[in-house]
């Protein structure tokens, strides 16, 4: 056996035949056409079809013809009988797997000369086959010709399979090997004859998995796959078994091919596919715990995704699986249909599809304000759309999300009504209202504050220092004391007289009111607001009662306020004409009472003439109380009450306010606190404000959460800066320099670093806070933790990684045999005599260059989108650009545009298209303008070459369009889409071409590499 795998061909054919050799097998026709060609020098035409065998006969003539019986594309019988019909008497074999003896009958009957069934693997009976093809056409010497080229025949094909066929006995014991075998074993033929098979791989018993042993027991053909650690191969395995006219085994012949390639791109097959799988369903669960509703159109408005969210609170649907297929339109109709008694039951269908049809339409990210009835119940959304593009750019739908933000709308719209209320009742009110933020000294002034003192509202910052500066030298220690000592004590409220400057330069008695309303955990106070009443007039009128009792009654009766006079028992002496409006008594009615009886409260409270007794003269005393009108109506009043002499008899002067408007302001402002606490202590998104140094002064129990501190309380009693928080300190010198320079910053993602030093990424809004005069009062901002979205996102780049080496080791696996079938066929191409072939052969070698060429332009468009877009150098990319070829005159400045990593291959293309197409030109300039009214910037590429035609303009963006591969500039356009960037060609034709980039005003900056 093995000497004869090695001989050659002991003599030369006296005469050159000309076989033709049909069959569907085109590994079969191509290894006994190679072998035949070049060792005998015999012409083998070949043909895998009917059509095929058919159009060479009648062009050509045969020694021998060698065709299958039947198949789906051939049928031999048909070509045997035609060739006899036609009294032509070349030799004709029938080739087959056709066990049927009709089948051989019909044949022979029909005109065959020989008829051969084939075994497997037929490429081993190629020598018998073509031996006796040759026989047939030279019976001279057919015994001897047939039997050397038998053996060589079967020598060649069987060194040229690149598979490792091996002959061996029933009890593994090896004969031989083709050349294949030896080159995997690393062995010479004297190394491995009449050795195990299992030995040669170094074990001493046999495979536990075994096609030898199988086929050995079943006399039958087995196959198996394995894998060889010895080897490191996956391989696999056919053992065919040789029996003898007794149906004993005389040799198997094993055939072992290398699938480890397969195997492993199998595997990761299965790997991704089982992530895949595993990231939907993880996807899945997500979209069906959040509230906000998520959803995917295809372009015809019909639901291909939705949440759960999105059945139950916008579609009414059963199931996450029932929108399939339908759109908003169906389930608006169907609720419609099952409420007819009202109309407008369900309508968010038709204003769900114009949305849609917008966003289609636009072809960019939109959003929408939609409100309208679902199940009978107006709602508000906040709803976000977006095109819904393939891995080709190309729009499939769309995708959108909604929020039920209707209870967010009614809030706002009663904190409007409330703030109008506010604003009303401070500019009604004749008291200046205060609110002290204790821990920073900040506070909050009201315009009648600053006017009551002549000063324009926010003219001096609002602050406990402002107050402190304006109170009088003499005042100040004892007010501060008196404060201090009163809210210590534990006390929540004080009054207070003392005098403030005004802008004139005068002094202004003020009364105090001061209320305590935030303590911290350990009973601190933390805020207080109050009132300040200017009782300059009040004071100056006492003055003037002492020195002269007209006056007195002068500015008594012109007085603002209500004025009692009454003895130390409470027997009401004198009163003024507004005590009289507003209590509807007369003046003899009020002098024959006592202040008891318009008091509806007095039986409640011990007797207040104890207080009259013991005020010391000029004491004063301020409380609130009730007192009733003559009509029985009752209003409360604030009384500022007063021991004084006159004509040597002890009295109290009372003035009293009614304060009804201000009870109602104070409730009102009140009621408008605790709903800006409720929004801010409420909201799931973290939010904060911190002093112009970054102590963290209030933040909510989201924003606590989020950093590990479990509560607003436990955050802020640390007194935490929001410097630590950044995992990067550059992060927040960027932050600030932002805020330093905008004002304000939006979106901005940073690394922020939890109390137990734990990372996670954030998206941060902030901005700073100033007061009238542009003082800095504070920072306050948001903050929203994106750690599941990265990485979300991280785990979709992976799965993409993974997907682009399978790609890649398909594409590798393509182009080799590519390569491999353009080599045959450049082989082929060599022979001239046969010109109509060659034209064929020249069609498939420019088909197969046109699959190389597209194969190749998938390498680089699937790296479309691989890496996150980034702010990238136009000069630095310009500079590597011109390079070596054409010169380059860059006339812009500095600029940074954000966009794919692959922009720089845009501008390689420009630089191909100018020196493929140009012909004549010599030179590029690059150009840059801010356009308007958009502010986009606009990048052109201007050649002085031929130019482009106008019917060609568009047309050059398309793919496959050019005479090289015609994949440059639609690569170029599809680079830049991705961040929204568009290019046209507006050249003048004969002039040159002009290529004009635009950027939008959000993807470019000003700037260098190095910034």
């Amino acid at each position: 056996m093995e000497e004869n795998l090695n001989n050659s061909l002991s003599g030369e054919s006296s005469k050159r035949y000309n076989i033709l050799h049909v069959d569907e097998n085109p590994l079969l026709l191509s290894a006994g056409k190679t072998f035949l060609e070049e060792s005998a020098g015999i012409n083998v035409s070949t043909a895998c079809g009917q059509k095929e065998a058919e159009k060479l006969l009648a062009g050509n003539v045969y020694d021998v013809i060698i065709s299958d019986y039947r198949t789906d594309k051939i049928d031999g019988i048909k070509l045997l009988r035609s060739l006899r019909c036609r009294g032509d008497r070349t030799p004709f074999i029938i080739f087959t797997e056709s066990r049927s003896a009709d089948d051989a009958i019909e044949a022979l009957n029909g005109g065959a000369d020989f008829y051969l069934r084939k075994k497997m693997p037929p490429i081993l009976q190629l020598p018998e086959l073509y031996g006796r093809a040759l026989s047939l056409a030279e019976e001279k010497k057919s015994s001897g010709i047939a039997v050397d080229y038998k053996n060589n025949l079967l020598s060649g094909i069987i060194n040229g399979i690149p598979d490792v066929l091996a002959i061996q006995y029933a009890d593994h014991t090896i004969e031989c090997y083709n050349e294949a075998g030896y080159r995997l074993l690393g062995m010479t033929p004297d190394e491995v004859r009449n050795k195990k098979c299992y030995n040669l791989i170094g074990r001493d018993t046999e495979c536990v998995e075994c096609a030898t042993r199988e086929a050995v027991k079943t006399k039958k053909m087995q196959r198996i796959e394995k894998y060889v650690p010895e080897l490191g191969l996956y391989l696999d395995c056919l053992s065919i078994p040789v029996l003898d006219e007794d149906e004993n085994i005389v040799r198997i012949i094993e055939q072992l091919r290398d699938i480890t390639e397969k195997k492993r791109t199998e595997d990761a097959l299965h790997e991704s596919e089982e992530k895949y799988e595993h990231l939907y369903n993880i996807m899945r669960m997500m979209c069906d715990n959040v509230p906000d509703m998520i959803w995917a159109k295809d372009t015809e408005k019909r639901y291909i995704f939705a949440n759960k969210a999105a059945c139950v609170n916008l579609l009414c649907a059963e199931d996450t699986a029932e929108p399939v297929g339908k759109t908003d339109l169906y389930f608006a109709e169907r609720e419609r249909a099952r409420h007819p008694e009202d109309p407008e039951w369900h309508t968010f269908g038709e204003i769900c599809s114009d949305s849609d049809q917008i966003t289609m339409d636009v072809k960019v990210p939109q959003h929408f304000d939609e409100y309208g009835n679902i199940k009978g119940k107006f709602i508000f959304l906040d709803v976000h759309k977006a095109p819904f593009l393939n891995e080709k750019g190309e729009m499939i739908g769309t995708v959108g999300s909604a929020r039920d933000i209707t209870a967010n709308k009614k809030a706002e719209e009663a904190l409007l009504k409330s703030e109008e209320r506010l604003t009303l009742t401070l500019d009604a009110t004749n008291d200046g209202i205060w609110d002290w933020d204790i821990p920073t000294g900040n506070a909050f002034f009201s315009p009648r504050w600053y006017t009551m003192l002549g000063y324009e509202p926010d003219e001096m910052p609002a602050s406990y220092d402002t107050w402190r500066g304006l109170v009088h030298p003499d005042d100040i220690g004892p007010a501060e004391k008196f404060i201090y000592e009163t809210i210590r004590s534990g006390k929540d409220g004080y009054q207070l007289e003392f005098r403030m400057r005004a802008k004139a330069g005068d002094y202004r008695w003020i009364y105090a009111r001061g209320s305590v309303v935030s303590r911290d955990e350990d009973g601190n106070p933390v805020r207080m607001v109050g009132t300040h009443t200017d009782i300059t007039e009040r004071k100056n009128a006492e003055i003037a009662l002492r020195e002269s009792e007209n006056k007195f009654r002068t500015l008594v009766e012109k007085a603002s306020q209500m004025l009692f006079l009454h003895d130390l028992d409470g027997n009401i002496i004198d009163v003024n004409r507004k005590a009289i409006k507003t209590t509807g008594y007369s003046r003899d009615e009020l002098l024959s009472l006592n202040v008891a009886d318009i008091d509806p409260d007095s039986d409640k409270r011990a007797d207040n003439r104890w207080l009259w007794h013991d005020m010391p003269e000029y004491g004063d005393a301020v409380f609130e109380v009730r007192h009733r009108r003559k009509d029985g109506s009752v209003y409360p009043a604030e009384v500022h009450a007063t021991k004084i002499s006159i004509g040597g008899e002890y009295c109290i002067l009372a003035l009293v306010t009614d304060i009804t408007e201000r009870k109602r302001n104070e409730e009102a402002l009140f009621e408008s606190e605790k709903k800006y606490r409720d929004i801010f202590e409420n909201s799931v998104t973290g939010l904060f404000r911190t002093t112009p140094k970054g102590i963290i002064v209030d933040a909510n129990d989201s924003l606590a959460r989020m950093y590990g501190y479990g509560s607003r309380t436990k955050l802020l009693k640390e007194n935490v800066n929001a410097a630590d928080m950044y995992a990067n300190p550059a992060e927040r010198e960027r932050v600030l320099a932002v805020i330093s320079e905008n004002g304000i910053i939006e979106n901005y993602e940073v690394t922020h670093v939890k109390r137990d030093k734990g990372l996670f990424k954030a998206i941060i809004t902030a901005r700073k806070v100033r007061d009238g005069d542009g003082n800095l009062l504070y920072c306050e901002g948001s903050v929203t933790d994106i750690t599941k979205l990265r990485q979300t996102e991280d785990a979709l780049y992976l799965a993409n990684r993974k997907l682009q080496i399978l790609s890649a080791i398909t594409r590798h696996d393509i182009l080799n045999n590519i390569t491999v079938i353009r080599g045959f066929l450049d082989i082929i191409g060599d022979f001239d005599d046969y010109p109509l072939i060659k034209e064929y052969l020249e069609s498939l070698d420019f088909s197969a260059k046109a699959i190389q060429d597209q194969i190749e332009f998938t390498r680089e468009y699937e790296k479309l989108g691989v890496d996150r877009p980034a702010w990238l150098s136009i000069s630095g990319i310009i500079r590597k650009t011109g390079r070596g070829k054409l010169s380059v005159s860059y006339e812009c400045g500095e600029y940074l545009i954000y966009a794919d990593p692959m922009l720089e291959k845009v501008f390689y293309n420009l630089m191909d298209n100018t020196v493929r197409h140009g012909e004549k030109a010599t030179g590029v300039r690059v150009l840059c303008r801010v356009s308007d009214p958009d502010n986009s910037l606009i990048i052109t590429w201007k050649d002085d070459g031929v130019g482009v035609l106008e019917e060609s303009k568009e047309t050059i963006f398309k793919r496959s369009c050019g005479k090289n591969t015609g994949f440059g500039l639609f690569l170029s356009r599809e680079i830049l889409s991705l961040t929204g960037i568009e290019i046209r060609e507006n050249g003048i034709p004969g002039e040159g071409a002009s290529f004009e980039i635009t950027v939008p005003e959000r993807s470019w900056q000003k700037g260098s590499a190095d910034s």
